[in-house]
């Protein structure tokens, strides 16, 4: 399984470039924290190992959130508290080893495939 690694940069530049790393980061870790939910609950992952992806998520979107600060883009603010909260009440259920509360939390990080299966 291929994870995201959050990048750890000096996290200058313009509000722009900000606010484009945050959203770039945003897509990157829904996709990882919902793929390793399903592998988690599909019994192919330890709850240690999900336990690290979730934390490592959560660490990313705090240090992403410090970069934020002076930036006026409150969507984008909204995005990453509303991730990290997901991220939280993953947490809680898999310490109450609560299979059906990680998939409510994560369902949203779950979407369908689009994939029409027509290729080239």
């Amino acid at each position: 399984m291929i994870l995201f690694a959050g990048s750890v940069c000096g996290c200058q530049g313009s509000e722009e470039e900000k606010v484009e790393r945050a959203r770039k980061e945003l897509r990157a870790w829904r996709g990882t924290v919902g793929i390793a939910a399903k592998e988690y609950l599909d019994g192919r992952v330890p709850r240690t190992y999900f336990r690290q992806v979730v934390t490592a998520a959560d660490e990313s979107l705090a240090e992403r959130e410090k970069d934020l600060k002076g930036v006026v883009d409150a969507a984008v603010k909204s995005e990453l508290a509303d991730l990290r909260r997901v991220l939280a009440e993953v947490s809680a259920a898999m310490e109450r080893e609560d299979g059906a509360g990680v998939m409510r939390a994560t369902a949203t990080l779950r979407v369908p495939s689009t994939n029409d299966g027509g290729g080239g």
